[in-house]
């Protein structure tokens, strides 16, 4: 269904992420709850993948997340987290302490990062960190093909985490947009400063003088 899901690919978390989406557009199935992506009649895949569309309308303002675990992009980039824990806890990538502590920070902080946004509420800080996420999962990204070419991992296994990491970065990088574009819209305009009533003591001096210079020429 939906093109197939394959495992080797995506894994277990991102199968079970398709099969959802495949529930929730049967027509016969009543929904069970508020669901934190909109595919508007979409293939799921496209979601993941890309596509014409892609996820502006899934990852949009019509999201009904509560949660910020409800967040696809949250999702995938907590799964690729778990990924690279598991595999840089194996040799030969857990003898190499360097590159260990720096794929695991990076990809640790993309989740945390989201997740940080997600409590800010206003839009245009939500999007600020977004922008720390998305560029953690492209550090991520260059430290998996990093350590393909030192031979840490399978090519099966490269594959599968380089295509988790690169649906993370696509999710996560159109909630960015749309956050911008929402923050954008919300800004309030600039109000016109007001006018000072205030006088300087030269004019009021001026000011009394010809008062009464007036009284004088009616005297």
């Amino acid at each position: 269904m939906l093109g197939g899901c394959d495992r080797k690919l995506l894994g277990g978390f991102a199968c079970r992420v398709l099969s959802g989406f495949a529930r929730n557009m049967l027509p016969q199935r009543r929904p069970q709850r508020a669901q934190p992506i909109v595919t508007q009649g979409r293939p799921a895949r496209d979601v993941l993948f890309g596509g014409a569309r892609g996820t502006p309308d899934a990852c949009a303002d019509r999201m009904a997340a509560r949660d910020f675990q409800d967040l696809l992009c949250w999702q995938l980039s907590y799964e690729l987290k778990c990924e690279v824990f598991a595999f840089t806890a194996k040799s030969p990538a857990s003898r190499d302490f360097k590159y260990r502590d720096q794929i695991r920070d990076s990809a640790a902080a993309a989740p945390r990062d989201i997740s940080e946004g997600f409590g800010r509420f206003r839009p245009r800080e939500f999007a600020r960190f977004l922008e720390y996420a998305r560029a953690s999962l492209m550090e991520t990204l260059t430290s998996l093909i990093d350590g393909r070419d030192r031979g840490y991992m399978t090519p099966d296994l490269s594959a599968r985490l380089l295509n988790l990491g690169r649906a993370a970065l696509r999710v996560t990088t159109r909630l960015m947009r749309s956050k911008q574009r929402q923050g954008a819209g919300s800004v309030k305009p600039s109000r016109s400063p007001k006018r000072s009533f205030s006088i300087s003591v030269a004019e009021l001096e001026a000011h009394r003088q010809r008062r009464e210079r007036a009284t004088k020429g009616k005297a």
